[in-house]
């Protein structure tokens, strides 16, 4: 998997599959609870710092 660490989401991103995964405590992510890029809640694009929307945004910019 290729991905990108969002820390202010506590979060990564499958750079290919553009599917969000939680991170857990040992900074692995949680591929039993990934959400796919198109179904992120309002409340959790709102929640990226600025420097992680910058980076999220170049990621998905040519699919979403």
């Amino acid at each position: 998997m290729s991905y990108l660490i969002l820390e202010s989401v506590g979060s990564v991103i499958d750079t290919k599959e553009f599917i969000v995964y939680p991170l857990c405590k040992d900074g692995l992510p949680d591929t039993d609870a990934g959400v796919e890029v198109s179904e992120l809640c309002e409340e959790w694009l709102e929640s990226l710092s600025y420097e992680d929307d910058v980076e999220f945004r170049k990621v998905i910019g040519a699919e979403y």
